[in-house]
C-alpha cells in the first residue's frame, strides 16, 4: 500500500505522500493525479503499486505522474500537444504565444537577426535556433520573463529584455542566449571552465546541463576563448579577433604561430568591416576564422595564378570580372574555397540568377579544364548548403528555370 509507504520510508530514500494535499487536478486529463517532485520520488511510488508504472512528466502540472499506459502513444502525444497549445493560450490571454513560421525558408525572425548588432556567434546561435524550431510553439514574452526570472541570480533588466524579443521554445535556449548576451554586454567573465557562465549566472536548475554542454561546445570550436589569467581565474571572451597584438600584448595567444596569427588578424578585421552580403561576409568571415592560423594560405601571385581571368566562361561579363577581382583582394586555403567565394559575390552583385538547381552557375560561370568532377562537385556544394540553410532563395521563375538570390537582410 502506498499509505504504509509514507510511513515506513527511510532517510536514505525519496520520501513519497500519499496525503490528500499531493493530488492536483491535472488539466491535461482533467482528473485529479498524484504529483511528485522529482523523477526519483515518482519511481519509488511505481514500486509500490500493485501494476506496473511509467514516470512521466507534466508540464501543465509542473511535477511528476505515474500511469499504467506503459508505452508512448502517436495519438498520446498529439493530444497532449493540443492541450498544451490550448492552455497556453487560455494562459495568456494578453499575451499571445508565437509560432514560428516559415516564408521562402527563412523565417520574419531569421530577418530580424541580420538587422541586429549581435556578436556573430550569437547571431549564428540564434538563426540555427530559429531554423530548427520551425512550426513550433513558442513561448510568451510573459512566460519568458516569469521562467528566466526564477532561475537567474542577479536579474539585469536589459539582458532580460533583449532575450524576451524572440520567439524561444523552452527555458534552456533562452537561457543560453541570455548567457551569450550577457557576455557581449560585459565584455568578458571569469570563470574555471567556460560552462562555468552558466552557473555564475543561473541557479541549479533541469535546464542547466544542456545549456553547459552548449558553452563548452562554443569553446570546443573555438568561438569563447580564454583571454587572460589571473587570481580571479580564467578570464573567458568571444574570440573577436580584435587582439592588441601589434601592440605587443600576445599574452592571450599562447600559440607558437602568433606571427601568422598578426597577418591574418587584420584581414578578418577587414572582412567583418566589409559591405558585402550577409551571405557573402558570412562565408567569407567563417573562412578566414577557421584558417586563421594556417601558414598555407593562398595569396597574393599564388592566388592569381590559381584565380586569373583565363577560367571564366564569359569574361566579358562585367559583374564576373568584379567578382574576380574583389575575390583576388582576399587569402584562401585552397582554389575551390576561392571559387566559392568569388561565385557568392558574382550572385550578391548580379541580383539574380537563373538555374534548374542551385549550383549550376558554377557550370556558366566557370571554365573547367582539367578541374576534376569532385572538384567541381566540391565548389557547387556552397550554393546547395545555403539553399538548405535558407541564405540562397527561389524568388521566381522563368522558361523552368527558377531565379535564385541570396536572402534578403531584412
Amino acid at each position: 500500500m502506498i499509505y504504509s509507504m509514507s510511513r515506513r520510508h527511510s532517510q536514505d530514500s525519496p520520501f513519497v505522500s500519499a496525503k490528500s494535499d499531493n493530488r492536483k487536478f491535472c488539466p491535461a486529463i482533467q482528473r485529479q493525479k498524484f504529483c511528485y517532485e522529482t523523477y526519483e520520488k515518482a519511481k519509488r511510488a511505481c514500486e509500490y503499486s500493485q501494476n506496473p508504472q511509467r514516470v512521466y512528466y507534466c508540464k501543465f502540472c509542473c511535477a511528476y505522474h505515474t500511469t499504467h499506459f506503459l508505452n508512448k502513444s502517436i495519438k498520446g502525444t498529439q493530444r497532449m500537444a493540443m492541450l498544451e497549445k490550448n492552455l497556453i493560450r487560455k494562459q495568456n490571454a494578453n499575451a499571445k504565444p508565437l509560432f514560428l513560421k516559415r516564408t521562402q525558408k527563412i523565417t520574419q525572425a531569421m530577418k530580424r537577426v541580420w538587422e541586429k548588432h549581435y556578436h556573430p556567434v550569437i547571431k549564428k546561435y540564434l538563426i540555427e535556433y530559429l531554423d530548427r524550431t520551425d512550426g513550433a510553439i513558442a513561448l510568451s514574452d510573459v512566460q519568458l520573463k516569469s521562467g528566466l526570472i526564477k532561475l537567474i541570480k542577479s536579474l539585469d533588466a536589459e539582458i532580460l529584455l533583449e532575450t524576451a524579443k524572440w520567439p524561444f521554445c523552452d527555458i534552456e535556449s533562452a537561457m543560453v542566449f541570455y548567457a551569450l548576451y550577457y557576455v557581449q554586454t560585459k565584455k568578458f567573465y571569469y570563470g574555471e571552465s567556460a560552462h562555468d557562465l552558466i552557473d555564475n549566472l543561473f541557479k541549479k536548475n533541469s535546464c542547466a546541463g544542456n545549456a553547459r554542454n552548449i558553452v563548452d561546445e562554443l569553446y570546443n570550436l573555438g568561438q569563447i576563448i580564454v583571454t587572460n589569467e589571473d587570481s580571479m581565474g580564467k578570464r573567458f571572451a568571444f574570440d573577436s579577433f580584435t587582439l592588441k597584438i601589434d601592440k605587443g600584448d600576445a599574452s592571450p595567444i599562447e600559440r607558437e604561430d602568433t606571427a601568422v596569427l598578426k597577418d591574418t588578424l587584420p584581414l578578418i578585421n577587414a572582412a567583418i568591416q566589409s559591405d558585402y552580403h550577409p551571405v557573402v561576409k558570412e562565408f567569407l568571415v567563417e573562412h578566414l576564422e577557421a584558417n586563421r592560423f594556417n601558414g598555407q594560405m593562398i595569396r597574393g601571385e599564388d592566388l592569381k595564378n590559381y584565380i586569373n581571368k583565363s577560367i571564366l566562361a564569359e569574361p566579358g561579363d562585367p559583374d564576373a570580372l568584379d567578382a574576380m577581382n574583389e575575390t583576388l583582394k582576399w587569402s584562401f586555403k585552397s582554389e575551390k574555397k576561392a571559387w566559392q567565394f568569388l561565385a557568392l559575390y558574382y550572385i550578391s552583385i548580379a541580383g539574380s540568377v537563373f538555374m534548374s538547381k542551385p549550383g549550376d552557375l558554377v557550370d556558366t560561370l566557370f571554365l573547367q579544364g582539367a578541374h576534376s568532377d569532385s572538384f567541381i562537385s566540391g565548389v557547387k556544394n556552397v550554393f546547395y548548403k545555403k539553399y538548405e540553410e535558407g541564405k540562397l532563395v527561389i524568388t521566381g521563375i522563368k522558361g523552368g528555370k527558377m531565379r535564385y538570390e541570396l536572402a534578403s537582410e531584412g
